[in-house]
């Protein structure tokens, strides 16, 4: 039989020969009549595609993971990670250094001092190296989370200038970290290892026999107040005589440990800044996707990158490390959990960026490139990409407008009709088409939500939380089947359409999405419309130009169907390559990211939908460009194979999660734990006249996962006795550390026995002026402790004028009660915490009685204060996939 023969056989039915003109191409017992020519791939082919897209992703995960080898032992002027590792190990050794606390203000301060004392005893001759502590006091209102006003007094700040002996900089660059820490933790990766990372590239760019004869100054800032939401930072940016040099700047950050440290965001403006880190550094990790995303507010995190902006005045570049944020802001926080490939990476990468931008000229007059909007990307971590906004703009519209001529020429507008027009799709059926694959996007999210909804209604909610692999078949597989479905449907329903048109349809149909997204984000301005142009672009150059135009052609004439399908499956895969492999890098970093943060993402949103709904997205975006293959182009007989396997590993995992035997929590070595707070609260609300209305004495629980403490609960038979808290005063009285009431659905407490006696905590009004107009002016005089809450809430028909805290009146926190919050941080670093502000409220005429309520949470967070014996039983009781954050609060109200 010759090879056209065999290729028209496949699929007839047994028995059966197809007459001149027809193939089976659906099922065995329905006939089209197609022109001749191969129009489906053999299985064996379809095969072969998946294996090369798997090895696509394999590329990619490769590249995701790997990390250069760490030095022990280098030349001088090298990045050496085991000199980092010892400043990692020594500065983590001192504890948990809260702000105010003996560990953060004595013994951190004076070892970094001393480390910074021991690089300038053996720097070269040629360099400057200066010391500058600052202990600076201030305030300033931040939108974050719910909202609150900071107050701070005499913070820690070490700032280091390194510049060339006998001269005096005009203009600097600020590299900067934190090495205080958030509470309960020792904060090994947030953010100690940056700054042992600064103190190795500081030894690096001073020894001989190649100091760093730099034109600009660079100034290494340890601040000392970064967890306490950004005040040391403040303090610096606004009150440093050094400040006033400072040009731009780089942030080290964490949200996580281990793995590549991410460019996330930079600017505002000023592109060059971008342009400096993809030309020297040796491992660049960025995308301007990431810091879109950020941005964007859906990620509950800021950094000292908002206090440079916003108060400071200057462009920057944020980097953190971001994998196993399992970790964050826990007692796991360890140095251990940190491998010194990645400490070699970052320091590697921080000191070839400071090299390359101490000697631009850019960072004294930035001239055009002060002004722009930047896209940049890296490609495998091998190099990066960088170019204007414009230029992209430009290029997504050459990609838009050349995708909409491919398609403009490769549909028939007589339909199937004579020779000329083989194969070829109508208009008509590649919208239509389109609007099916719009519809499978909404049936595979659909799925998802199903599946979510269903496992909620059962109580099987993150069972993914650990075993992240089980997202995959939990909510991958049944959104890939919705999808596919769907377009399996509209296949069938077509009979009199030839496979290949239909194929080519499909095809048409997905570069018209793609285009369709590019010219909406270009119109928006939103640089990541690179990414769907990308998606476009590899299509139109593998598939439409080099299969379509040139090879398709000449081999069918040459009647070799081995040659024509091995060379469309090759062009078929390379057209899917970089944006793949884009696409699947971005897969495991969003994961990497979002399901550790469903561990503290707050309870009023399912995680499940919220991973089942990035799940299906992932998969429509990512198996999109594929369906022309896997769906249109493959036999029915592979399709139902693959199709049952999908199926029966959806239901083998779904009974597995209902049956319980996928936990989401685990201890241990890998911990992927629960997050407890618990704080032992005493509470007093005062009259009027100064009597206690009422006084009480709890344990708050708060869980900051939606899983609440059921599943605690069932192991601790004394958390059976908690009781739903009321909202029973201003911000519900309950001493919320920040305000994130709002987004915590409830609150739970157990009755305990009273504090013993705290820190004082005083209030005294001094004055209260009446003036026309129905103001009224409330002077207070209060002796803070080192971390207080304050809520300032004017009653009904009341509101605040003016305050002293603020040049402007902020906006109200949400407080869930029908007062009107205004939250205030407080935190201190030395002495005596007196302070005195006042407050302007306006009533109505007829008002009278209560007009302002005053309420002052202190947190008692280092030990011996922060626990009681009634916390040290519950904490015992607890099981070890728990981590417990646990201190003693007392809360007070007054009234005026």
């Amino acid at each position: 039989m010759s090879s056209e023969a065999a290729v028209r056989q496949r699929g007839a039915p047994l028995g059966k020969t197809p007459r001149p003109g027809e193939v089976y191409l659906h099922r065995d017992d329905k006939r089209r009549t197609l022109t001749p020519g191969p129009a489906l791939l053999p299985d064996a082919f379809v095969l072969l595609y998946l294996l090369l897209v798997s090895l696509l992703i394999a590329i990619a995960l490769h590249s995701y993971w790997k990390l250069p080898d760490p030095i022990s032992h280098g030349e001088p002027n090298e990045f050496i990670a085991g000199n980092a590792r010892k400043h990692l190990e020594e500065i983590s050794s001192l504890g948990i250094r809260h702000v105010g606390n003996e560990a953060n203000e004595v013994h951190a301060k004076n070892m970094i001092v001393r480390k910074v004392e021991e690089i300038r005893a053996v720097a070269s001759r040629e360099v400057e190296i200066e010391i500058s502590l600052q202990y600076p006091s201030g305030h300033y209102y931040l939108d974050f989370l719910g909202g609150m006003t900071h107050l701070y007094h005499n913070v820690t700040n070490i700032a280091v200038r390194f510049s060339r002996k006998g001269t005096s900089p005009d203009h600097a660059f600020l590299i900067n970290a934190h090495f205080d820490s958030a509470l309960g933790t020792v904060a090994a990766s947030d953010d100690i290892v940056s700054c042992a990372t600064m103190l190795e590239v500081l030894r690096g760019l001073s020894v001989e026999p190649h100091p760093l004869l730099a034109e600009h100054a660079l100034i290494f800032l340890f601040n000392g107040a970064e967890e306490t939401v950004l005040q040391a930072s403040h303090g610096f940016i606004t009150q440093h005589p050094w400040a006033k040099q400072i040009r731009a700047f780089l942030n080290l950050e964490a949200a996580g440990a281990g793995g590549k440290e991410i460019v996330f965001q930079t600017g505002p403006q000023h592109p060059w800044l971008v342009r400096a880190y993809t030309n020297s550094v040796p491992h660049p990790f960025a995308t301007v996707l990431a810091q879109e995303v950020f941005q964007s507010g859906i990620i509950p995190s800021d950094t000292d990158f908002r206090i440079f902006r916003d108060y400071g005045h200057i462009p920057g570049i944020d980097v953190a490390y971001f994998i196993n944020g399992y970790i964050y802001h826990t007692e796991y926080d360890v140095p251990s959990r940190i491998p010194d490939s990645c400490i070699q990476r970052a320091g590697e990468n921080v000191l070839a960026l400071l090299k390359e931008i101490a000697n631009s000229p850019f960072l004294a007059d930035p001239g055009a490139d002060k002004h722009g909007k930047v896209v940049f990307f890296d490609i495998l971590g091998l190099t990066a990409v960088t170019f204007p906004e414009r230029i992209s703009s430009i290029f997504n519209v050459l990609v838009a407008l050349a995708a909409i001529a491919s398609i403009y020429f490769g549909v028939s507008r007589q339909g199937e009709t004579g020779q000329k027009n083989r194969g070829k799709p109508s208009l008509t059926m590649v919208l239509s088409t389109l609007g099916v694959l719009l519809l499978s996007w909404i049936a595979a999210v659909a799925s998802a939500v199903v599946t979510a909804l269903f496992l909620g209604q059962r109580g099987c909610l993150m069972s993914w939380f650990t075993h992240n692999i089980v997202v995959l078949p939990l909510y991958g597989v049944p959104s890939f089947l919705a999808m596919a479905a769907v377009h399996a449907y509209w296949n069938h329903k077509n009979p009199k359409v030839s496979q290949k048109a239909l194929e080519k349809s499909c095809f048409y149909a997905v570069q018209l999405l793609w285009t369709i997204l590019v010219i909406i984000f270009t119109y928006l301005r939103v640089c990541s419309a690179i990414v769907f142009s990308v998606w476009a672009a590899f299509p139109l150059v593998f598939r439409a130009l080099l299969w379509d135009t040139l090879f398709q052609k000449s081999i069918d004439e040459k009647r070799q169907p081995m040659l024509y399908y091995t060379v469309l499956v090759l062009l078929s895969v390379l057209s899917l390559s970089l944006p793949f492999i884009w696409g699947s890098l971005l897969t495991v970093g969003l994961y990497d990211m979002f399901i550790p943060l469903m561990g503290r993402s707050g309870s009023l949103v399912s995680p499940d939908i919220a991973i089942g709904i990035l799940t299906a997205g992932i998969v429509c975006f990512q198996a999109t460009s594929m369906l022309s293959v896997v769906v249109y182009a493959s036999s029915l007989k592979l399709k139902k194979w693959i199709g049952s396997l999908l199926l029966l590993l959806y239901i083998v995992t779904l009974v597995l999660v209902l049956s319980g035997s996928v936990f989401p929590y685990s201890g241990g070595e890998q911990p992927r734990s629960k997050r407890f707070f618990l704080q032992h609260t005493d509470r007093t609300f005062y009259n009027l006249d100064g009597t206690v209305r009422r006084a009480d004495s709890r344990v708050y629980l708060n869980s900051f996962d939606f899983l609440g403490i059921d599943v605690i609960a069932n192991e601790v038979p004394m958390l059976k006795k908690a009781v739903v808290s009321e909202c029973d005063g201003v911000y519900c009285g309950e001493p919320f550390y920040i305000p994130v009431r709002h987004v915590i659905k409830t609150s739970w407490y157990l009755p305990a026995p009273k504090l013993p006696v705290k820190e004082p905590l005083s209030l005294k009004l001094l004055s209260m002026e009446r003036s026309s107009g129905g103001l009224t002016n409330f002077t207070i005089q209060t002796k803070f402790p080192t971390r207080v809450t304050m809520v300032i809430s004017p009653r009904r028909g009341y509101s605040m004028t003016a305050w002293s805290l603020e040049t402007f009146v902020p906006p109200f926190t949400p407080c869930v009660s029908d007062h009107e919050c205004f939250f205030v941080f407080y935190a201190r670093g030395h002495g005596d915490g007196e302070h005195t502000f006042w407050v302007e409220l306006k009533g109505d005429s007829e008002t009278t009685g209560e007009s302002l309520e005053i309420t002052i949470a202190v947190h008692h967070i280092d030990p011996p204060e922060s626990q009681t014996e009634f916390l040290s039983e519950l904490l015992q009781s607890l099981p070890e996939w728990v981590t417990p954050l646990a201190w003693a609060s007392s809360y007070t109200s007054w009234v005026f």
